[in-house]
């Protein structure tokens, strides 16, 4: 039996509910709440040193700013998007970068998949991201363990 967008998604977000509740500890001795508050202190801490007015998800402390929404279709998790990203850390370094991207929005970090469902196709923006929505304590590639990540996005086409 197939399940519906919606039903994933809610099974997407009772998973990630259940990995925060856990209390593990990592190797800087904070639980993963703990990092959590750590990192959105740290991503207010660069929205206010740079001037910067972004929105809350409230459902997961995502911060985001759309820089010209349009009025078209909202990705779901389990459409093809096209979309163009930087990748960078509150260093404003780079560390990755692709244009034209053609993938499932349920194929990317939950971050993204959170955030680009505020976006509709044509919109740009910026997506402020804790690691427990990234790459979390163990990090990946250039990213190391518990990085917040800065993601400048144009999401071009939603199929």
């Amino acid at each position: 039996m197939a399940m519906n967008k919606y039903s994933l998604y809610l099974v997407s977000l009772l998973i990630i509910a259940g990995i925060f509740s856990c209390s593990n500890d990592d190797e800087s001795g904070l639980s993963v709440q703990e990092q959590f508050e750590k990192e959105i202190e740290l991503i207010d801490q660069y929205l206010d040193d740079n001037n910067i007015e972004a929105l809350v998800d409230s459902a997961s402390g995502l911060r985001y700013v759309i820089k010209n929404d349009t009025i078209s279709e909202h990705p779901q998790v389990t459409d093809v998007i096209i979309f163009n990203y930087e990748g960078r850390f509150l260093s404003d370094e780079v560390f990755e970068q692709g244009d034209s991207v053609e993938t499932t929005l349920g194929s990317l970090v939950p971050g993204f998949q959170r955030g680009l469902q505020f976006f509709s196709e044509g919109t740009s923006g910026t997506l402020f991201i804790p690691s427990y929505y990234a790459y979390g304590k163990t990090g990946q590639g250039p990213v190391p363990p518990n990085t917040p990540l800065i993601f400048e996005v144009d999401l071009i086409e939603v199929k």
